[in-house]
């Protein structure tokens, strides 16, 4: 079934006005949140909050919708309540994951991380293997940005008791095979290490089933996948019990309650978790399937329709930047392989007067190193790039839109 563009758009309310005709190509840096999820924020806001799970019917409820947030959440993504920790962004959950492992790692230890990542997923790692005396090893991209499993293989020792990598990269945009990965570092490590994956860029994309993901913390962001602004990490019962307890001692063990929980997020978030679900259920009915077993199938169904729409349009994007001898394409020129997120540069012309004149066409996109610092540094870019990347809520008519103003420009 093919996406309802017209159905898609009205359920995002910053879409609503189509007069001032504007174009949004950074949705990696956060996408628009759906009616849903702002409908359960307005009402929370406006009706319940206060302190949650109280005597009264008010406070009752507060606690209820938050309730039903947590577990429409785990029943979306494949995992029980228990598994996911919610925090302020994705960035705090590494941090607190990696406080929390202060007692697994110790002097000659070795935590291997990719230069392929965000900074979120690298730098939590480097200070807690200075904290302990560590090493921090690297899993170098290649020449084209790209991450070799043998590569992967030639560092793994006895030693490793961390590798920590990303689902996809949010600058090249090449997806790594979680599970590929995972038996990679099972077979040459009797010792078991921890494996976790930073699925920020790739779920906006393709919100996977984490449950039948072989990792021990997987963590995305909520504000990318058309919510509110939060981070949620799941983690693996083998994680928790190795990790020292983040939360106060008093909860550890209370049922439904994540001990990587440093801190209460804010209530009227987590009970709007309930809308991002509803937003994919909502799709799944609207495009055909009637009857879901559960909010795992409606995902899985309105990921494929969702994904579909964004690679055809991004097919459009990287043949015509292919066809521009001025222009370099970091990660694969085709669309297998890769998320529809895409980072250019273009020879003689900066990357801020590329963003600057898009802008001026009303086509926001941005610029820069999107916190993949050490990325920029491997591939030489001193400019940072052009980054442009879809949501399925994108038209043809935006990418006939960027295509004819980037043609002027380029």
């Amino acid at each position: 079934m093919k996406l309802d563009y017209e159905w898609v758009r009205a359920q995002f309310p910053i879409l609503g006005n189509d007069a001032d005709d504007f174009s949004f190509f950074d949705n990696a840096g956060g996408t628009f949140p759906c009616v849903q999820s702002n409908r359960i924020s307005e009402k929370f806001y406006n009706q319940y909050k206060m302190q949650p799970y109280g005597e009264t019917q008010k406070q009752a409820e507060a606690g209820r919708l938050m309730d039903v947030g947590r577990a429409k959440m785990a029943e979306l993504v494949g995992v029980e309540i228990a598994d996911l920790t919610y925090g302020p962004s994705t960035t705090q959950n590494f941090n607190n994951l990696a406080h929390a492992l202060t007692d697994h790692i110790v002097a000659g230890d070795e935590i291997i991380v990719t230069n392929q990542d965000h900074e979120a997923n690298i730098g939590c790692w480097e200070r807690l293997a200075q904290l302990k005396g560590a090493k921090l090893v690297f899993w170098q991209v290649d020449a084209s940005g790209e991450l070799q499993q043998d590569d992967l293989r030639q560092i793994l020792s006895a030693k490793t008791k961390i590798v920590s990598f990303t689902h996809s990269s949010n600058i090249i945009g090449s997806i790594n095979n979680i599970n590929e990965i995972a038996a990679l570092v099972a077979d040459t490590c009797p010792q078991k290490p921890l494996l976790f994956a930073d699925g920020v860029s790739y779920a906006p994309h393709n919100l996977p089933d984490i449950g039948k993901l072989n990792v021990d913390a997987y963590c995305f962001s909520t504000y990318k996948t058309f919510g509110t602004h939060m981070g949620i990490m799941y983690t693996s019962k083998r994680l928790t019990k190795l990790a020292r307890a983040q939360c106060h001692f008093f909860n550890i063990g209370v049922e439904n309650y994540s001990v990587f929980d440093a801190a209460g997020p804010d209530h009227a978030a987590i009970a709007s978790l309930a809308g991002i679900a509803d937003y994919y259920a909502d799709f799944a009915r609207y495009h055909g399937l009637n009857e879901a077993k559960n909010l795992n199938q409606t995902r899985e169904f309105s990921c494929a329709i969702m994904h579909e729409a964004e690679t055809a349009l991004l097919d459009e994007l990287l043949a015509f930047l292919g066809e521009k001898s001025n222009v370099t394409i970091y990660g694969k020129s085709a669309s297998a392989g890769r998320e529809a997120n895409v980072a250019f540069t273009v020879e003689g012309i900066t990357s801020q007067s590329i963003v600057e004149a898009l802008g001026a066409k009303n086509i926001g996109a941005k610029y820069g190193h999107f916190y993949a610092y050490r990325l920029m540094q491997a591939l030489g870019l001193d400019d940072g790039v052009v980054r442009l990347s879809y949501a399925h809520y994108l038209t043809q008519a935006d990418n006939v839109k960027l295509l004819a103003a980037l043609d002027k420009i380029i």
